[in-house]
């Protein structure tokens, strides 16, 4: 089968047509997706209440994370940390 569509492809005049087939052809994707993408109705809801994210940052580490509201960073005694190890 590759062998009857081979020279049909090696020819230039045949390889600018399906090229501006496949640029129209990508044009109306891409024009359809911007229509779809503008009239569609996103569902109406009430703004939720910001997410709040807790981090604790023990034994010498630093606390990192995706900030997604109001963020609490708890950083514990040394001390309270270092005392059990000294056991």
């Amino acid at each position: 089968m590759l062998e009857s569509i081979w020279p049909f492809l090696k020819d230039h005049d045949n390889l600018a047509v399906l090229g501006s087939i496949g640029a129209v052809i990508a044009a109306i994707a891409a024009g359809a997706w911007a229509v779809f993408t503008h009239f569609d109705k996103k569902s109406e809801k009430a703004p939720s209440a910001p997410n709040v994210t807790n981090v604790t940052a023990d034994h010498g580490s630093v606390a990192a994370g995706h900030i997604a509201g109001s963020v609490t960073v708890n950083n514990p005694d040394p001390t309270a940390v270092v005392a059990p190890i000294n056991e």
